[in-house]
């Protein structure tokens, strides 16, 4: 299997390596990340397999001696081939629900990648049984005329990802672009050394080294995500009593961060229809009922952080770093949860646009609700606030 046995000690030794920091990745994300999301699933899919590969190479290296276990010697090889083509395809399907949590995506690359590895792995499998990889002569493990070709094979289960990276750019910060480039330009540069230099086994190793830099795109994004919850707990501070929700206070605070963005929002006002008819007929209790009642509904539909009541009957929902189809889907659902009712609860007017942009879009959005309040005020009189 080598040429240069010296080598069979340097290689083992970051076999084992790599798979006491994969196992280290997978304990560690584990424990941090308590919710069990598809990109966390993912992720540790693509250690595990990682892991399996490792596990294959040194087994491979540790039967090359023994004559009498050529059959397995062939199967952990085998393996090892085959799991480095699979380990594209994975990737490729985390890093889409990477890119899910931030934008609408579609399911193409996903599809792709996953018959590009199935069709190249049958395809590996028949070659390695038919001697073309590499076969044994003289008690020897020689590669064949196709090792070439499946090293190349691999590259392009590679490019995939990159295409993909390319794709959705927008969708990552550059510190994950950074990263994921890097991931994919370690182990075609391990396997391009591999194609001239046979001895210089160490795809997974280099495969390892990337994942590294994919838990550090992870935990980049983990603290994100909590300096963001801190400046959520700032808002909150300043709640509406009787909703929980955010209040004017923490909505005035809100527009200036979102200034500061970059990329699209999208901004939901509404105002409840007959509230002050229903103050004077059915008392307060009932009003605060009805401010209650249209609080569920919005939680059901927008997170709470996005949800700002902002005076007695007017809400106001800001929604940051979405596109605008997953804005408009949950326009949508608001509109019909709405219509059920006649008259519907509330009136409101919507807007999408730029960041920077934002006292604008709130200007917009409340002037179309007030189209709709009229239009609903004609219909339904005993909505009017007169």
């Amino acid at each position: 299997m080598f040429n240069d046995n010296s080598l069979i000690p340097a290689v083992i030794g970051t076999e084992i390596y790599s798979i006491i920091s994969c196992l280290i990745v997978i304990l560690g994300n584990t424990v941090i990340n308590k919710t069990r999301t598809k990109r966390f699933l993912w992720f540790n899919a693509f250690v595990a397999c990682t892991i399996f590969g490792c596990f294959c190479d040194v087994f491979s290296i540790f039967l090359d001696p023994y004559r009498n276990l050529r059959v397995l010697h062939f199967f952990f090889t085998t393996c090892g081939t085959f799991m480095t083509l699979i380990m594209g395809a994975v990737f490729v399907t985390y890093l889409m629900e990477y890119i899910k949590e931030r934008r609408t995506v579609s399911t193409l690359p996903v599809k792709i990648s996953w018959t590009y590895a199935i069709v190249s792995s049958i395809a590996t499998i028949i070659c390695a049984l038919m001697g073309k990889l590499y076969y044994f002569e003289n008690d020897i493990f020689i590669t064949g005329s196709l090792y070439s070709l499946y090293v190349l094979v691999n590259v392009g289960s590679m490019i995939i990802g990159f295409l993909v990276i390319i794709a959705y750019k927008k969708a990552l910060d550059t510190w994950d672009r950074v990263a994921a480039y890097t991931y994919i330009l370690v182990p075609v540069l391990m396997a391009i050394i591999n194609l001239f230099i046979e001895d210089w086994s160490f795809a997974y190793p280099s495969i390892s080294v990337s994942i590294l830099l994919v838990y550090a795109i992870i935990n980049s994004d983990r603290v994100k995500t909590l300096e963001s919850d801190r400046e959520l707990i700032k808002l909150k501070a300043a709640h509406d009593e009787l909703t929980g929700l955010n209040n004017r206070h923490a909505y005035a605070e809100c527009l200036e961060n979102i200034k500061l963005f970059d990329g699209e929002c999208g901004i939901v006002f509404s105002d409840l229809n007959g509230l002050k008819y229903t103050h004077d007929h059915f008392g307060h209790q009932a009003g605060d009922d009805l401010i209650v009642r249209y609080t569920d509904i919005l939680s059901q539909i927008f997170r709470a952080n996005e949800i700002y009541r902002i005076s007695g009957d007017e809400f106001v929902c800001v929604l940051s770093r979405l596109d605008e189809k997953v804005f408009l889907d949950r326009v949508k659902e608001l509109e019909e949860t709405l219509n059920v009712e006649k008259p519907p609860l509330a009136s409101f007017g919507v807007s999408f646009g730029l960041c920077k942009d934002v006292d604008l879009l709130i200007k917009k959005a409340e002037e179309k609700m007030y189209l709709e309040k009229e239009m609903v005020h004609k219909m339904y009189p005993i909505t009017s606030r007169c």
